[in-house]
């Protein structure tokens, strides 16, 4: 009976060790051609429409938190003028935020109307 356990423990700690090798050689691979098999219609649609469009990997994330919460006057305010600093740079051609998001109306008229998603004293 010891010597099942003593070969049941053996086999458990050498597959565990197999496990981690093999966990600690996964690499990751962003590159999205490589998912897509060569010389098919879906592939040179894709490729075609990222070389028209250019990639959709280009950008920078900038997370800001406020522990008193997002809507937040004064915290509002510094992220719009942070914003406004970031508009400035050379390189950057556009700045998304909370701050200048609105949403856009076309009436049947053709007018069309910009409300912000929100309000608050600058």
């Amino acid at each position: 009976m010891k010597r099942k356990i003593f070969f049941l423990l053996l086999f458990i700690v050498s597959l565990t060790g197999w496990m981690v090798y093999k966990a600690i050689q996964v690499k990751f691979d962003y590159d999205f051609e490589k998912f897509f098999p060569k010389n098919s219609k879906e592939t040179n649609y894709f490729l075609n429409h990222r070389k028209r469009f250019s990639p959709d990997n280009d950008f920078v994330l900038i997370a800001i938190e406020n522990k008193k919460g997002i809507f937040n006057v004064d915290f509002l305010n510094k992220v719009k003028k942070f914003s406004k600093k970031l508009e400035k740079l050379k390189y950057v051609q556009n700045v998304v935020s909370i701050t200048n998001q609105k949403e856009y109306f076309i009436y049947s008229n053709g007018m069309k109307v910009e409300i912000p998603y929100i309000h608050f004293s600058s």
